[in-house]
């Protein structure tokens, strides 16, 4: 009887380790094929340099942390390497330019456009860890800038379009057969914007040689198909 008991607790136990493995197994990361990818996070924008029309000088625009939201589609090859097109939302209020004494509402608004290139180090795990670099166009809005010690709204929805690059860093873990968690950090770059409007008396201004460099931290799902 204890022979047969043991015999089965074996079987059991064997079974149990047979689809665990076939579970690990299954949830593999891609080896190749396309993918669809979604993400959101948090947006940090460094201080801004720009040189202001109204003020007559360079300044530093500073924000407040913002949101991110992507999504992007790609194929990755046998050999680690991913290429992916993206597209990504950003969204910033303004706090201030130069000091706090000197406030400002508002928001900058942006849409990115990216073609990556991406490599993926392979652990012989779920976990994989990944580095790459992204070239392409941000499309930047500046919604109801506003000088708020003289209640000056100056840019109203005005836009600008310039070169854009990024690098990426982040790690994704495989969850389910086809499905991938990501966690990742951008780091983009869009100099050179120009932002034109007229101000309250009609004359036109401009803010001028405005820089984007902001830090974007994201979680998602990767969805192979």
């Amino acid at each position: 009887m204890r022979f047969f008991t043991a015999l089965l607790v074996a079987a059991t136990l064997a079974a149990a380790f047979s689809r665990a493995h076939a579970q690990d197994q299954a949830a593999m990361p891609l080896k190749q094929g396309s993918y669809f990818v979604l993400e959101g996070g948090v947006n940090f924008n460094a201080p801004t340099n720009t040189y202001n029309g109204f003020a007559g000088r360079d300044q530093r625009a500073n924000l407040k942390t913002g949101y991110a939201v992507s999504g992007a589609s790609g194929y990755k090859w046998a050999n680690g390497l991913r290429a992916e097109g993206e597209l990504t939302y950003r969204r910033n209020t303004f706090k201030y330019f130069d000091a706090p004494t000197n406030p400002y509402a508002g928001r900058q608004i942006s849409l990115t456009l990216m073609a990556n290139a991406i490599y993926e180090f392979s652990t012989g795990s779920r976990l994989t860890p990944y580095i790459g670099a992204g070239v392409g166009l941000t499309m930047a809005w500046l919604n109801n800038l506003t000088q708020l010690n003289f209640a000056i709204t100056g840019f109203n929805n005005t836009d600008s379009s310039r070169f854009a690059y990024q690098g990426i860093a982040g790690v994704a873990i495989a969850i389910a057969p086809e499905w991938e968690a990501l966690m990742d950090v951008r780091y983009r770059v869009s100099d050179g914007h120009t932002f034109r409007t007229n101000n309250v008396a009609g004359t036109f201004n401009s803010l001028s040689k405005y820089n984007i460099r902001d830090t974007t931290v994201m979680a998602g799902l990767r969805y192979a198909f």
